[in-house]
């Protein structure tokens, strides 16, 4: 009877005076109790998994129900150095309050100790072996090598290892069966000992004389599925030529990062870069982002790479490309053969030699107009990052800024995202004499982040009125008044994220009052970067500190009418206010 219960509705009995019982009607219920239970349990479960690892612990008393479920949805755990602090802070053993942990996480699957610091490795195999112990469904670990070496034992459980740096750390590698993400420092570090059929591969420097041990690599890992070279300094073309003939056998390939170093860039070196890119998309059918940094220390004005190998790119999606030099007119023309091109992040930086003059500055923004002439032929991106790196205040010509921007808004009909950073090295203080008046041309904008590392005009944000969508908005502007902020809430009625990256503490109660009316806004995040801190000399660091007292950023929330959370950062700690 009671299997039966599992699968029937309970019912409900009625009956009528005067009647026997052989007429008692019997009509079905929506939920039998043990299902009412059940699903009581289901709602709490997924209200309980939104708490973070260390408030499971504070509200489990609340009820049995809190202590049967609160638990349940622990399936991965990141162990860090403060983890580690508060385990030996305990009044208890680290072993007892460790099995307490492990028992009430039963269902931990994956655990991450990667952000544990040398200081603290020597308590990882113990803390590794009471989770393994308790934790039944435990299959995956991600370590770093000096750990992985010293738990052959946990090897067949370890599936990411970062940071090989020398030799006797890859014998890590030997217990590892079931490695897929391996991050080293170079070959060097490796010799002979490789992973085998990794998906995600990170190399952090490359020489074209280890060449023959990357080749050794690829054959043992034909279904990589990520690859990230960093830095790969090649003196010749034949050794460009041999790394990326082998990293074109890997056909399996969805994600590449490539980081090209040059002394002297010339037109062979130019023409072997674009014929190896070229058998790289040729090969990798299956290639869906690129990243792509070419760094030259040549004082040429003017970068001789077309980059016209990526017509053959036709599958490419999101593409990052970083150039650090003066680059041509025609570097992005090739973008038109890419028509599912959806995520773009450009860094282009300014390489112009002194002597060059004004020349090569007004060279510059023809360039730049003609680059985002053809950003403005990807009618379907939806995420654009732009860095433009000026050497003086001479090369920021914000007219042709906002023409450029102006063309990109008004072809890329569904660009959602918006990420513009201006830096300029040369600059004792000079001001952005600039509105930004192309944003107009954004209307759909959900999401900006501005970086402009000068100081600015008060009504640089006055264009946001344009953008009624903006939901989330990052501001990191190294000088402003609490006037930039003045008509934001009439600006961007929907804005829901707030983060301002305050370099001079100029956030006072003046700019909080201004935020406080901002009728959307659930987050807002003050990054507080304090650079008086460490130097004798306060010189230099902007005006003194401002710090905010808890009553004024309660006071924030109170008055603001949907602000949930304030989120403070200031020298990498965080701290946090709520309603």
């Amino acid at each position: 009877m009671t299997q039966q219960m599992k699968h029937l509705k309970t019912t409900l009995e009625t009956t009528d005076d005067g009647e026997n019982d052989d007429q008692k009607r019997q009509q079905p219920n929506i939920y039998a109790k043990n299902s009412m239970d059940r699903f009581g349990d289901d709602l709490c479960a997924l209200l309980v998994s939104y708490l973070s690892f260390e408030d499971r612990f504070l509200y489990e008393c609340v009820s049995k129900q809190f202590q049967r479920t609160v638990f349940e949805s622990v399936v991965d755990i990141t162990l860090s150095d403060r983890f580690i602090q508060r385990l030996l802070k305990e009044k208890r053993s680290d072993i007892q309050m460790l099995a307490t942990i492990a028992i009430k996480c039963a269902n931990i699957e994956c655990i991450d100790c990667r952000g544990i610091s040398a200081e603290y490795e020597e308590h990882i195999p113990e803390v590794l072996n009471t989770f393994r112990d308790n934790c039944r469904h435990l299959r995956e670990i991600y370590l770093t090598s000096k750990s992985a070496q010293t738990m052959p034992s946990l090897g067949p459980l370890v599936t990411r290892i970062g940071g090989i740096n020398c030799y006797t750390d890859s014998e890590a590698l030997t217990h590892c069966h079931r490695l897929s993400h391996l991050r080293t420092q170079s070959f060097h570090a490796l010799n002979t000992l490789f992973g085998h059929n990794l998906h995600t591969f990170e190399l952090r420097s490359h020489l074209g004389s280890l060449n023959d041990r990357w080749s050794a690599f690829v054959a043992h890992n034909q279904s990589l599925k990520c690859l990230v070279f960093w830095r790969f300094y090649f003196g010749n073309t034949i050794s460009l030529t041999e790394m990326c003939g082998q990293l074109s056998r890997l056909t399996q390939l969805r994600e590449l990062t490539l980081g090209l170093d040059f002394d002297e860039l010339d037109g062979q070196k130019s023409a072997a870069v674009n014929q190896c890119l070229r058998t790289i998309g040729v090969n990798c059918k299956q290639l869906k982002r690129l990243s792509l940094q070419l760094i030259s220390v040549d004082t040429e004005p003017v970068f001789p790479i077309s980059l016209d190998s990526l017509r053959v790119y036709r599958q490419l999606k999101r593409l990052h490309l970083t150039a650090y030099a003066t680059v041509d007119d025609l570097l992005l023309d090739p973008l038109r053969h890419c028509k599912r091109l959806t995520d773009l992040v450009l860094c282009l930086c300014q390489s112009v030699p002194p002597e060059s003059g004004r020349k090569c500055l007004s060279l510059y923004a023809e360039s730049l107009a003609q680059i985002c002439g053809h950003l403005s032929q990807l009618p379907l991106l939806r995420e654009l990052t732009l860095g433009l790196v000026f050497g003086s205040p001479d090369g920021l010509n914000c007219s042709v800024i906002n023409h450029s921007l102006r063309s990109i808004g008004v072809n890329c009909k569904q660009l959602y995202r918006l990420s513009l950073e201006l830096m300029i090295f040369d600059a004792i203080d000079p001001t952005l004499e600039t509105s930004l008046d192309s944003l107009r041309c954004y209307s759909r904008l959900r999401r900006l982040r501005l970086a402009i590392d000068v100081a600015i005009d008060d009504r640089l944000l006055d264009p946001l009125r344009h953008c009624k969508r903006l939901t989330h908005l990052e501001l990191c502007l190294r000088k402003m008044t609490a006037n930039v902020l003045k008509y934001m809430h009439i600006n961007c009625p929907r804005l829901q994220y707030l983060f301002i990256r305050d370099f001079y503490s100029i956030i006072d109660t003046e700019c909080l009052s201004h935020i406080s009316r901002l009728p959307a806004l659930q987050m807002l995040v003050i990054d507080g970067k304090n650079c008086c801190d460490d130097s004798e000399d306060s010189e230099g660091c902007g005006e003194e500190s401002n710090d905010l007292s808890d009553n004024e950023l309660n006071a924030v929330l109170s008055s603001s009418p949907k602000l949930k959370t304030i989120e403070i950062r200031v020298n990498n700690e965080k701290k946090f206010y709520s309603k």
